[in-house]
């Protein structure tokens, strides 16, 4: 048997977002039993300390994926 993992990085992580916003986010990293990080946004957005109630994320983790998104994106267009 085996389990199911999902390699991560800033750009499918970014189109996650814009496909489906912060909640869509959270749910695709939560699924899999392992995540592999290939840069240093992946990691991040991993590391933020999500809060769930109920079996569902709270609305403090949902802004705060959403503030981390929105400040990444911001600074990719700066750019």
């Amino acid at each position: 048997m085996g389990f199911h993992k999902r390699h991560l990085c800033k750009e499918n992580l970014i189109a996650q977002y814009n496909h489906r916003g912060a909640l869509g986010v959270i749910e695709f990293i939560s699924k899999p039993d392992a995540l592999f990080c290939s840069d240093e946004f992946s990691s991040l957005i991993i590391g933020l300390p999500l809060k769930w109630e109920g079996g569902k994320p709270t609305a403090v983790s949902i802004k705060m994926v959403d503030l981390t998104f929105s400040n990444e994106i911001n600074t990719i267009q700066r750019n």
